[in-house]
């Protein structure tokens, strides 16, 4: 729960914890949940850009973590396309 309020510092813990819940503890189900639902609109990112790489990069971090634990290929294959869309979106913003 700790790692899901670094990563999403504008997000109320109890919001985040209800998206767990409701995803049973599926950590995948949930960071996509809170990353392409809860994530700021497109002119909060362009509004402030640096917040914005800091979460992907923390969340970058988060990831990997989770494939160097992670058994299940499918379980890998999704954290590795998220981890994909990370750093497509960050070197968008890198280029602004």
């Amino acid at each position: 729960m700790r790692d899901f309020c670094d990563m999403f510092p504008r997000i109320p813990y109890l919001e985040i914890e209800q998206v767990l819940r409701k995803y049973d503890g599926d950590v995948s189900a949930t960071l996509n949940e809170l990353l392409f639902e809860k994530s700021p609109t497109s002119s909060e990112t362009q509004a402030n850009p640096e917040d914005r790489k800091r979460a992907l990069k923390q969340h970058l971090k988060f990831l990997q973590n989770l494939l160097d634990t992670v058994t299940d290929i499918d379980l890998a294959r999704s954290y590795e396309d998220q981890q994909l869309a990370c750093l497509l979106e960050l070197r968008e913003l890198q280029k602004k």
